[in-house]
């Protein structure tokens, strides 16, 4: 991700900056490409909860409808990096 947004002039150092500059990026883009970005943050937030607090079956749900999503969101970064 950081190697993509590298190629859109900038690579932040952290995750919660990485993610915010990727919303930036997607934000002219359609409502679809933006999806790709709400995406991203609810991995992070499920990877926060899932580090610091312990309620894994509320995440339940959540997870598996990020990780259904990945491969799709995968395609997408192929997408944009190809432009």
């Amino acid at each position: 991700m950081a190697v993509l947004l590298a190629r859109f002039g900038t690579a932040p150092a952290k995750h919660s900056s990485l993610i915010g500059q990727f919303g930036l990026l997607l934000k002219p883009m359609g409502e679809s490409e933006r999806q790709a970005g709400r995406l991203l943050r609810a991995a992070f937030d499920l990877r926060l909860v899932a580090d610091y607090e312990v309620e894994p079956a509320i995440m339940s749900s959540e997870a598996k409808r990020v990780l259904d999503a990945a491969p799709g969101f995968l395609d997408f970064c192929e997408s944009l990096a190809r432009l």
